[in-house]
């Protein structure tokens, strides 16, 4: 599977589960210190959500891309699936959870563009394996998980290995906090796993086995986002690479890791080269740190390729 499994007759080219969110966006001088209060010199509302941002980066690389998942019975719900069928992708399996609101992400950007954020996760904790349609599942090559709701995550996996598909994950800050022991089983049945610095050390603590514990435990390829230094790639059949980022002047790093996954995906469907997938991957990430908001900033493939182009040494 390392080198591309792929289903004939698909009719999605990646499935996306995870957290759907409202972001909003307030920028400052820089971040506060603790009882410490500071002006918001601007604030901002986006679409949010780190699986919803993988989908919307795909289906502008010009993937077909299907996102499952939940939102509250709430303006914010609505507008969130608005936004998503404007980006084309398909929401037809996304659950409206009567009685909840929809996922709330606040974040806070400094003058360098790092940030802080908090969330309120909402309706997306009332997903169950019942809302999941086996067949819908069925019709992708990839399902692609972002900071999943792991009571449901088996009933995915089961659908995923019955119908041969290929199996992302990026677990985000919020499973990998939890440890290695809670996401072992995911592990054993992934294909593709993202990882960032923060994710990176909450999983491998003080072992010295680096991502080869990954790939002990059943990952096919480890992929380690390593910022504006670029990514590194090690696979379970020794294939090491490791791919430098692109110099350009970070405007907001808001889903810049989720941009590098739809990317990595693209080009993985594309079947390119581990070393030109890197490439490919980084460029979209740098690309979209130059921007404003997670999917606003996202590129579309001709802009990538262009970059690329243009920044080649």
């Amino acid at each position: 599977m390392e080198e591309g499994l792929y289903l004939m007759n698909s009719k999605f080219d990646v499935i996306c589960f995870g957290d759907i969110n409202v972001d909003y966006i307030g920028r400052m001088d820089r971040l506060p210190e603790i009882d410490e209060e500071l002006p918001i010199h601007n604030l901002e509302k986006f679409c949010g959500g780190a699986a919803t941002n993988v989908a919307v980066s795909l289906s502008r690389l010009g993937k077909k891309t299907g996102y499952v998942g939940s939102i509250g019975d709430d303006s914010n719900g609505k507008e969130l699936l608005e936004r998503l069928q404007q980006e084309g992708v398909d929401v037809s399996k996304v659950n409206k959870k009567e009685g909840y609101l929809s996922g709330t992400v606040f974040a806070i950007i400094d003058n360098d563009g790092e940030r802080r954020l908090l969330s309120y996760l909402g309706a997306n904790l009332q997903t169950k394996k019942e809302d999941f349609d086996k067949n819908y599942i069925s019709k992708a090559e990839i399902l692609h998980m972002s900071n999943p709701l792991l009571s449901v995550v088996p009933t995915l996996l089961s659908y995923a290995k019955e119908n041969n598909l290929i199996v992302s994950f990026d677990p985000g800050t919020l499973i990998s906090s939890k440890g290695l022991k809670e996401i072992e089983y995911i592990l054993k049945e992934t294909d593709i796993l993202f990882l960032n610095r923060v994710e990176y050390h909450d999983l491998i603590k003080n072992s010295e086995k680096g991502l080869d514990i990954f790939l002990e435990l059943g990952c096919k390829m480890v992929v380690y986002k390593k910022g504006k230094e670029g990514s590194f790639l090690k696979t379970s059949s020794g294939k090491e690479i490791n791919s430098p980022g692109f110099k350009v002047n970070v405007i907001d790093t808001t889903g810049a890791g989720d941009a590098f996954a739809g990317g990595f995906l693209t080009a993985y469907l594309n079947k390119l080269d581990f070393e030109n997938i890197m490439e490919f991957a980084n460029a979209v990430a740098a690309i979209s740190v130059t921007r404003k908001g997670a999917k606003e900033a996202l590129p579309k493939i001709e802009e990538v390729y262009d970059f690329i182009r243009e920044n080649k040494d």
